[in-house]
Formats: C-alpha cells, structure tokens, sequence
C-alpha cells in the first residue's frame, strides 16, 4: 500500500463492500470460502497502485473477487484432476493394498489382553456393550 489515502480508502471500502463481495462470493462458493474470497480481494487490493484513480470501486472490487473465485475453482479443478489420475495408475503402482493377517499374532495380542490384569475394563466393556462401565478404571470396574 502506497499511501495512508490508500490505507483510508481501503478501510472505507472495506465498511461499505464487504457484505455485499461476500453475498456476491456466496452466489458460487460456501460461507467460509467467501469469507476467503473477500479477504484475498482486499489483499490484492492492498496491493494496487494509487487507489484515488479507481472511478467505481464497487464494479473493480466485484471484479477481483469474481478473480479470485475463478482461480480458487481452477487451483480445485487441477488438484480435482490430480487426484483422479492418481487412481488411474496400476494397483501394483503403490504396492499392496493391506498387508495379509499375521493370524498367530492376532491370537497372541488377544491373549494378552484379556489374560492381563489391566483389562478388566476392557472385559466389561465387552460384555456390557458400550455403557459407562467401559471407561472406568480397573481398580473400580467389576468383573461379572
């Protein structure tokens, strides 16, 4: 920003704008997105040359906020793009999905968590399905 007329100018229009870019912004894209659309508008305005020259500022901040919308849709559209060419590569490209099931090992950890003293909290929460029991702590859970 050049100057503090610029900085005034800013500020004004932000007071006077800002509610209407953001129910223009709101026409293509959710509320918090425009929020982001206003807020890069007025970055970008922070950004212009000697802001006393603009003849109607509502029509030129109308205008970068149409921008800014058009080049967040198209950054969304490449990366849209990106992802799916992903998922056209060969399954082989990113190796296996899952790893095969280790069934003794399953076997072990199981074991060894209902046999430790420790898991009395995890038994009633097994057996009695999802209730408070389930977050109590060994000392005061009961086993049934």
């Amino acid at each position: 920003m050049n100057s503090k007329q610029d900085n005034d100018f800013v500020e004004f229009w932000y007071r006077q704008y800002s509610t209407y870019l953001f129910r223009y912004a709101c026409l293509f894209v959710d509320s918090h997105t425009a929020e982001e659309v206003v807020q890069e508008t007025f970055r970008i305005v922070c950004e212009k040359g000697p802001l006393d020259q603009i003849e109607h500022p509502k029509t030129w901040l109308r205008k970068i906020t149409e921008y800014v919308i058009k080049n967040r849709s198209r950054e969304r559209e490449k990366w849209m793009t990106m992802l799916v060419d992903a998922e056209k590569l060969p399954d082989d490209f990113w190796g296996r999905h899952e790893d095969e099931t280790n069934i003794e090992l399953e076997r072990r950890w199981h074991d060894t968590i209902i046999n430790t003293e420790s898991s009395n909290c995890f038994c009633s929460c097994n057996v009695h399905i999802f209730n408070y029991e389930c977050f109590s702590s060994p000392k005061n859970s009961q086993t049934r």
